[in-house]
């Protein structure tokens, strides 16, 4: 896998590759959420068209094969992101990176000021990517996930 990326915005029909791109991303760190925490992040393709309707859903394609997905809505001026991940394969071919481009590009034009996020203390390379892309740790609740901890972060769009 290292030819051509494209991203794009989900439709209902793909709701299925969300839930295959989320279920390969976090089946790594399964051990580290609790049942409850795992299941709210690996959602179901009922799930993923529910988010589709309260906000947008993106792919990533690499070679027309879904490889990567996040999703979001905006609230108050802020775009909150969820459910980003990267297949495994995929990883270190800058597929996170243009995902969050994308959002961020579509915040802008909704004329948000923010983009807000939750992870994980142990998802360290997602939050190395974060880090990179001007995201900064802040202190706002949740604290957890059905007893997973958790943490947020904030990128502040000029």
């Amino acid at each position: 896998m290292r030819g051509e990326l494209t991203i794009k915005m989900a439709e209902s029909s793909e709701a299925i590759f969300v839930t295959n791109i989320l279920n390969a991303a976090f089946l790594e760190f399964k051990n580290q959420y609790t049942p409850g925490a795992y299941r709210a992040t690996v959602i179901l393709p009922n799930e993923v068209e529910e988010r589709m309707k309260e906000g947008t859903v993106w792919l990533a394609y690499l070679d027309d094969k879904p490889v990567g997905t996040v999703s979001g809505k905006i609230k108050n001026k802020a775009f909150y992101i969820q459910g980003m991940g990267v297949v495994p394969q995929a990883r270190g071919k800058k597929v996170g990176y243009e995902l969050l481009m994308a959002i961020e590009s579509y915040a802008r034009t909704k004329n948000c000021t923010e983009l807000k996020l939750c992870t994980t203390p142990y998802l360290k390379t997602a939050i190395r990517l974060y880090e990179k892309f001007g995201f900064k740790i802040t202190n706002d609740p949740p604290f957890e996930l059905h007893g997973t901890p958790l943490f947020n972060m904030m990128k502040t769009l000029d």
